[in-house]
């Protein structure tokens, strides 16, 4: 476990034996939801400049209801970001959740607010899955019919996770 200083900046080492790492960062701080930092594979290499998003309960509510979404505090919540090899997002793809029932996918459109019309995901590739099972759940895209890597996160109760989803 490590702090982060005044600014929010934090430095966490692992020591693999030169073998990738494969796990999450978990961010916790009072009065925000619990995030939990998924990256797309297991690392091979240093990460630097991780972003770790962190909401508010208001914000959180603000956003599901904006999205037309009542949240469960029993359930979690996946935030995907689809992109290609480059790290670039990918527009058109359309994400999975298993389990999926009770979750509802929302796409995020070119001003980055949720779209309730959108049924694949914008030039930003971004995609929020309120409401997943707790536990771990797997999360999937589809472009051009094609599969991407499917990735295994843990979706707590009350939590947002973040990941993304590359070939």
């Amino acid at each position: 476990s490590d702090a982060s200083d005044g600014n929010g900046a934090f430095s966490v080492q692992i020591t693999t034996g030169g073998l990738p790492a494969d796990g999450y960062l978990r961010g916790s701080m009072s009065g925000y939801l619990d995030t939990y930092v998924v990256p797309p594979t297991p690392l091979v290499e240093d990460a630097t400049q991780v972003p770790l998003l962190q909401f508010n309960q208001a914000t959180y509510d603000f956003i599901a209801g904006i999205s037309g979404v009542t949240p469960d505090p029993a359930r979690g919540n996946v935030v995907v970001l689809v992109a290609d090899c480059d790290s670039q997002p990918i527009e058109g793809a359309t994400v999975t959740v298993t389990p999926s029932a009770g979750t509802s996918v929302v796409y995020l459109g070119p001003s980055g607010l949720p779209d309730g019309n959108a049924t694949a995901t914008s030039a930003e590739g971004l995609a929020v899955l309120f409401n997943t099972a707790a536990g771990n759940v797997q999360v999937d895209a589809l472009v051009m019919g094609m599969s991407l890597r499917e990735r295994t996160v843990p979706s707590a109760a009350g939590a947002v996770t973040t990941t993304g989803l590359v070939p």
